[in-house]
């Protein structure tokens, strides 16, 4: 009886351990993904800092052009 609880117990941590270890592989490609939407995130925002930019030489461009036309 004893060898069948030994046995039982060896194959049971054998499964905890199987589960952990993929537990653990989760979770490094979970923070690879978060990693590349946060790089993907920091590229956006730049890329949003350069559209504002744009947007606002247009603007004064514009307001130049309103005071040319007025001269």
């Amino acid at each position: 009886m004893k060898r069948i609880l030994s046995a039982a117990a060896v194959v049971l941590l054998c499964v905890a351990g199987v589960c952990l270890a993929q537990t653990a592989h989760k979770e490094s490609e979970m923070e690879k993904r978060i990693a590349g939407i946060s790089a993907a995130l920091e590229t956006i925002a730049a890329n949003q800092a350069k559209l504002d930019k744009i947007l606002s030489n247009q603007d004064t461009i514009i307001q130049m052009l309103k005071i040319q036309r007025w001269r």
